[in-house]
């Protein structure tokens, strides 16, 4: 899906874009418990309707290496759908200490398995802890989706 930044600001836009994610995180929960033995709509059904759409704009910093974008964190949901700008800045953990950038993909979704999701499927998933970082050149727009 080809993402213009500046319609995601006009609310028919951002509707559509939200139904559209909205079908793509049932077609990946879908696939998750079809993945691991379960029937294929229930972490679907399990999940519910709720839904959150964050769209996130950092403005360019100076020192990025003295400033975090946001703190370490998981994500408290089922599951991010994560949409980077071609900044970038999402970085993820490999084990405690080490950190790998995540490189903008266009037209590409990032999903994150959150906390409740990990809770009732951990022998099969992790979750992730992540970071977005700031940038010293370019600011950074992201849209968060979590359920």
């Amino acid at each position: 899906m080809k993402i213009n930044w500046s319609l995601l600001l006009n609310r028919e836009m951002t509707l559509k874009y939200n139904q559209a994610v909205y079908q793509l995180k049932k077609e990946l929960l879908d696939a998750l418990s079809e993945s691991i033995g379960l029937p294929t709509s229930l972490l679907d059904d399990v999940c519910g309707e709720g839904q959150n759409t964050n769209m996130i704009y950092y403005p360019p910093c100076p020192e990025p290496s003295n400033a975090f974008g946001v703190k370490p964190h998981s994500d408290p949901n089922t599951i991010t759908i994560l949409t980077q700008d071609k900044v970038g800045g999402l970085k993820v953990r490999e084990k405690p200490g080490e950190w790998i950038q995540v490189k903008p993909t266009p037209y590409a979704f990032i999903m994150n398995v959150g906390d409740q999701l990990e809770v009732r499927i951990r022998t099969f998933f992790q979750l992730q802890i992540e970071i977005f970082s700031s940038n010293c050149k370019q600011a950074l727009t992201s849209i968060r989706y979590t359920l």
